[in-house]
């Protein structure tokens, strides 16, 4: 029996039905097997790679591969596909068919973008089901994406697995556009494998720049080897595989990398790079680079006999190693016309001793026979920047080398850099607080005139240096250090050293040429690479390509940057990632070597109430041991979040770390959320509380466990009550949250319990509250008034409220030798505004740490009658949220809008997995009184300056997100303060509900104890509840202060 090229045998070949007879078949078959007599055809409309094969194979095309031919990416196309393997005639022969899945366009006809279909079963529908916006044109594309389908191509290839000869036999034609490859093929990884390996030091910008070369192809780049390199991210990482896989990546390099490095320093002094100094002592640990014609150039002449007189440059490049400095000298070379190094050190320190071991080494060249001393000091001149270190580096290597004592003539061959004094002028006058807008030109105008010469008739330099004394009185520090005798010396003309001839004068006026050498374009043919670059990634970005990695759109612009945050710095140290702790053991376990199961709804599990008009995602309890029982945390974010407005981020940059930062960090996301619906607003939920409890447990630490319960009244006095958080830096003197939020001032006198009308000294008779403490004793004698709250806060604001302190009386005299028995001071407190319209909210909390009794503390909360309006020095607070604890758990309500529905919104972390539910459209029912209220946080109307604020940021947010899907945060808030308790009419009329009805019958099925509905309109619903049982605690207290003595009222219970 014959057998013929392709593996099939005469016999079972005659079997098969011919080409010719395709037309007879019923079901239409395209493709039989293979004879071993077919030839390669490459159709029209074919794309292929540099070997010849059809990555993008059109019409009739065939690709015979014979055994002993190389095909790289031979059995692969470059467009999106399924595919389906299948083995015959006893596994010998591999057949795989390859489906195209066409191609995502869309229907404006002018727009670029052809998108790649999702792979996955039924994933293009589930992709189109959602409306995706067109990506082209940047992202501002108005068109609606469609699928292309492509049913009439049929894709075929054979591979005989003895032999390894194949084919690969295309039949239809694709009626759509390529859409963007996102992974590079085989070969392409290989091309860019052997360009790293030509060049492993370029990173991807320099890879995707490319490099000048012959006439006829005079720009080379990666992008040109596949488009997916375009994607700067992308080309990063295959870049980290290629050099680990070269072996030149030393972290994750194999044996023998130690001596790598000792090779690479032979190699690299074979080839002209000598090391003229190095040092591994501590403290002293360089290297000093320089090659022969860097050192011939440094002592050259001229045609004149004359050495170099243009002055030396010396500068640090911070970022130029990975670790360390590089410090580098440079002159001016004529014949380039250029600046040159003549001498490189590597140093890992920035004080004094290294920058004289590199001043040192470059002063020991001058040491010639053939130098005159005229000669060493037109060398040895530098301009340098106004370090200290630098400068104290340069005169001790000056009088170390050539035997000087008189440090002023050492500190004569220095010059101060010009540009850096006018950074520093740009610097101040942009400071308002220092230099008032009208008057930023003349300070500088005055500081410049400083490095001029003095003319005859004109100011001297003292008389300049008065005049901004006297017109600028804030500026003193900063004119002290400028005029102290070592700096002005180096800087301003008049304090120079006059020289003997006009020398100086050859000497530049800044170091910038010594900075331009960190740029990353030099020279003119660079630049034109770069615009090359540029265009580019216009184009990819305008096909809707991504050139970057990144989950938030480059178009979309930060809420908090447009209320005023700076815009985040990318070497800001607080931005940082820290590196995860290793404790030094493999993933062994189920949970972390295998996913979470997104398994379907557990059974028995309750109903959820999701509806858009009537609920929005809050903060949910977790099922994590390290996040559970933070009821605590989830009540206290949402409460505030009800008050967050732009006001808070007055003052603040948002590149602080402190908590209240973070806190504003934390609501910036979730109003970012709200406006734009990019993101799953679960998973920054969820981070913002991690982030905020690690915060919290590092200023109070041991007050919050992962895992345990813990106070929220504490955690809520950390985050408003600066007092109470430690500051480790003395020079940080701004503390958030800013007074205007919540500061309110007390003044206090003390009687004594024996001598009630001897007024004496309180210890502490002024100080600024953040929390308004409301104590049982407070109510003495109103217990049963109906307006008890209304009428204590107008005693306290006015007569003021008379309370026991937990203070002895130190003042009555004592009558014998026997000690009288303590009694305690008699205080009366008063509070006031520190100005005129008071702070923006109110905080009071309900102390409970004078009452033993559990039923007697949930009975002192449930009597007080909260009113809706509250009054205070004629300024009218709204109650805007209400925190609820009934001894184990934390709930709260608040007073907001969402969309186009306000009213009285209820949320609990363990009810209805964490969604917030509208229970009353009434605003006003909020107030009242009500089992377990533990706080209660009041509001004011805005001043006009606060609203004309607040109407410019949301008015900024609009124009950053003019595409916005969701709600626009705050546009609601100023109609809720000026509230009168009904609700307020809805903007958007098509959005209406049926109206809810006043009392909502709410499942609140807690397993230790039970919570009650405040409901105002049927007070029989009022689920009865049994108190919890007393509580053994057992407090460790290291230190007892002032702060940790406040801690005692802080409420703890077994678990949430």
């Amino acid at each position: 029996m014959s057998v013929s090229d392709s593996g099939y045998s005469s016999a079972e070949h005659d079997l098969l039905p011919h080409e010719d007879e395709a037309a007879t078949i019923p079901n239409n078959k395209k493709f039989f097997p293979p004879t071993g007599e077919e030839e390669t055809f490459i159709d029209h409309d074919c794309i292929t790679d540099s070997q010849g094969y059809p990555l993008y194979p059109n019409n009739q095309t065939v690709f015979v591969k014979p055994p002993e031919q190389v095909t790289t990416n031979f059995g692969d196309v470059g467009f999106p596909k399924t595919t389906g393997v299948e083995y015959r005639a006893k596994r010998t022969w591999r057949v795989t068919r390859i489906y195209c899945l066409g191609a995502l366009m869309c229907y404006n006809r002018e727009c670029q973008w052809v998108g790649s279909p999702p792979t996955a079963r039924n994933g293009i529908a589930e992709y189109l089901a959602k409306n995706p916006k067109c990506p082209g044109a940047a992202g501002k594309c108005p068109g609606e994406v469609y699928h292309k389908s492509c049913d009439t191509t049929t894709i075929r290839v054979d591979e005989n697995l003895e032999n390894k000869w194949a084919i690969l036999r295309h039949d239809g034609l694709h009626k759509h556009p390529w859409p963007a490859s996102k992974k590079p093929d085989k070969l392409s990884k290989i091309k860019l494998k052997e360009e790293i390996e030509k060049n492993p030091t370029a990173g991807a910008f320099k890879l995707k720049l490319g490099k000048p070369t012959a006439p006829q192809n005079p720009f080379e780049s990666v992008t040109n080897i596949h488009e997916s390199f375009a994607n700067s991210d992308r080309l990063r990482y295959h870049r980290r595989l290629i050099l680990t896989e070269l072996g030149i990546n030393p972290e994750k390099a194999g044996g023998g990398i130690g001596d790598k490095f000792i090779h690479d320093m032979f190699a690299w002094s074979q080839r002209g790079l000598l090391i003229i100094s190095s040092s591994y002592l501590p403290g002293t640990e360089h290297f000093t680079f320089q090659t022969t014609w860097m050192a011939e150039r440094l002592i050259t002449r001229n045609q004149d006999n004359n050495v170099y007189n243009g002055g030396l440059l010396s500068d640090v490049t911070y970022r130029f190693f990975e670790t360390g400095y590089l410090l580098s000298t440079s002159m001016y070379c004529e014949e380039t016309a250029r600046w040159i190094p003549v001498q490189l050190s590597w140093i890992r320190g920035l004080t004094e001793e290294y920058y004289k071991i590199h001043f040192k080494t470059l002063f020991l060249q001058f040491l010639r026979p053939s130098f005159t001393t005229a000669d060493r000091d037109t060398l040895v001149r530098q301009v340098v920047d106004f370090s200290l270190a630098q400068r104290e580096g340069f005169i001790s290597a000056y009088m170390d080398v050539f035997q000087e004592t008189d440090r002023k003539k050492a500190l004569g061959k220095l010059k101060g850099c010009h540009e850096h004094f006018r950074a520093q002028v740009t610097r101040v006058k942009r400071n308002r607080a220092v230099v008032p807008a009208d008057q930023e030109t003349d300070f500088q105008s005055k500081c410049i005139s400083l490095l001029e010469r003095p003319i005859e008739g004109g100011s001297t330099h003292e008389e300049k240096i008065d005049e901004l004394r006297r017109l600028f009185p804030k500026t003193k520090r900063w004119i002290d250090w400028w005029t102290m005798a070592d700096v002005e010396a180096m800087l301003f003309p008049t304090r120079r050293p006059m020289p003997l001839d006009d020398s100086d004068e050859s000497l530049p006026e800044t170091t910038n040429a010594q900075e331009r050498k960190k740029c990353v374009m030099v020279g003119m043919v660079e630049l034109f690479t770069f615009a090359k670059s540029l265009e580019a990634d216009w184009h990819a970005v305008m096909r809707g390509v991504s050139i970057e990695y990144g989950s938030q759109s480059k178009g979309q612009q930060d809420l908090a940057i447009s209320i005023g945050w700076q815009k985040p710095r990318k070497r800001n140290p607080h931005s940082l990632k820290k590196q995860d702790v290793n404790d030094g053991r493999a993933p062994d376990t189920t949970a972390t070597l295998l996913p979470k199961s997104m398994g379907g709804r557990p059974k028995h599990s309750l109903n959820i109430d999701k509806s858009p008009f009537t609920t929005y995602i809050s903060y949910s309890a977790s099922s994590e041991p390290a996040r559970r029982n933070r009821c605590w945390l989830a009540a206290a974010l949402e409460s505030l979040y009800a008050l967050f407005n732009p006001l808070w981020l007055r003052g603040t940059t948002g590149l602080k770390k402190d908590i209240f930062t973070v806190l504003l960090q934390h609501f910036n996301s979730r109003i970012t959320w709200e406006l734009t619906l990019k993101g799953h607003i679960k998973s920054s939920l969820a981070r913002g509380q991690s982030r905020l409890f690690d915060v919290a447990s590092e200023v109070s630490p041991g007050s919050f466990i992962p895992g345990e319960f813990a106070s929220c009244d504490l955690f809520l006095d950390i985050v408003l009550d600066p007092a109470t958080r430690k500051n480790s830096s003395k020079k940080c003197q701004t503390l958030f949250p800013s007074p205007e939020l919540f500061s309110i001032h007390e003044s206090r006198t003390a009687t004594c319990e024996r001598l009630p009308f001897f007024v004496q000294d309180h210890p502490r008779p002024e100080q600024d509250l953040t929390v308004l403490r409301i104590l049982p004793s407070m109510f003495r004698g109103r217990e049963e008034e109906p307006n008890a709250v209304t009428t204590m806060i107008k005693d306290w604001t006015t007569d003021g409220i008379e309370t026991t302190a937990a203070l002895a009386c130190k003042s009555c005299p004592v009558k014998g030798d026997r000690p009288s028995e303590a009694h305690h001071l008699i205080q009366r407190s008063k509070i006031s505004f520190s100005n005129d319209h008071g702070p923006q909210h109110l905080y009071f909390f309900l102390e409970l740490a004078t009452i033993f009794d559990p039923s007697a503390q949930q009975a002192f909360m449930a009597m007080l009658d909260w009113p809706f309006k509250l009054e205070l020095h004629g300024i009218t607070y709204t109650l805007f949220s209400r925190g609820y604890w009934n001894g184990v758990h934390y709930w709260c309500k608040v007073l907001r809008s969402f969309g186009s529905v306000s009213g009285v919104w209820l949320h609990d972390d363990r009810e209805n997995a964490g969604i917030a539910r509208l229970i009353n459209p009434s605003h006003a029912s909020i107030a009242g009184p009500a089992a377990h209220t533990s706080w209660v946080f009041y509001s004011r109307e805005w001043t006009p300056s606060e609203e004309a604020f607040v109407v410019t940021s949301i008015s900024q947010m609009s124009a950053d997100n003019p595409e916005a899907q969701g709600t626009m945060p705050f546009a609601q808030l100023g109609l809720l303060l000026k509230t009168a308790g009904n609700p307020i009419p809805t903007i958007n009329s098509t959005s209406l509900v049926a109206p809810v009805p006043v009392a909502l019958a709410l499942d609140t099925k807690i397993p230790t104890a039970l919570k009650e509905e405040d409901d105002q309109s049927d007070p029989k619903q009022l689920l009865k509840r049994k108190a919890p049982a007393p509580l053994k605690v057992k407090l460790k207290v290291p230190k007892v202060t002032s702060t940790t003595t406040r801690r005692a009222s802080s409420r703890l219970a077994t678990g949430s």
